[in-house]
């Protein structure tokens, strides 16, 4: 019931559809088909054991439609660009949706880097030492579908490879 409830309140938002993908299972996702298909293939190469846990601010802030305001870096990231680098706002909304895009299928940070750096290259724009370190911190700091709603930070910082080993999950990783 619990469920259905929350859907239907995304549903008024446009922020959920049903994606029938090829393996004959039927999800529901935010994302195009080829998108979702994407992130599940991913998910075999970063194997990530459960689903992070959203809180009720999160889960309100979802289903009002305003839930860049629990992401304080993608505020800071928009309005660096909006303000400081004078750009058009609905320049600055397609280039933040394409970055989200790539940290949620699971582009490396030297994918994400590259496909930044392609992008000011292709459109004629300097590329700061500023914007990138706030695009590094979206990256670090924005759920990823591929590591089901945990961050590229918190993955990175915890994996078993010994590489930035931290406590955040004392009890059991759930990157394994």
């Amino acid at each position: 019931m619990e469920f259905d409830e929350t859907i239907e309140r995304l549903r008024r938002w446009n922020f959920w559809k049903i994606a029938e993908l090829g393996d004959g299972k039927t999800y529901i996702t935010s994302f195009c088909n080829a998108t979702a298909e994407e992130i599940l293939h991913k998910r075999n190469k970063y194997p990530v054991k459960w689903y992070y846990t959203v809180g009720d601010s999160l889960q309100n802030a979802l289903a009002s439609g305003e839930w860049k305001s629990e992401f304080p870096i993608y505020g800071k990231a928009f309005s660096h660009l909006l303000f400081d680098c004078r750009w058009k706002p609905e320049n600055v909304s397609e280039l933040m949706d394409q970055l989200l895009q790539c940290i949620a299928i699971g582009m490396t940070e030297q994918e994400y880097s590259d496909w930044i750096s392609n992008f000011f290259k292709d459109n004629g724009i300097s590329l700061t030492k500023r914007m990138n370190k706030l695009f590094r911190e979206l990256r670090n700091d924005f759920p990823s579908a591929v590591l089901k709603g945990y961050t590229w930070g918190e993955y990175e910082k915890n994996r078993k490879d010994g590489f930035h080993q931290l406590t955040l999950f004392e009890e059991e990783l759930p990157f394994q």
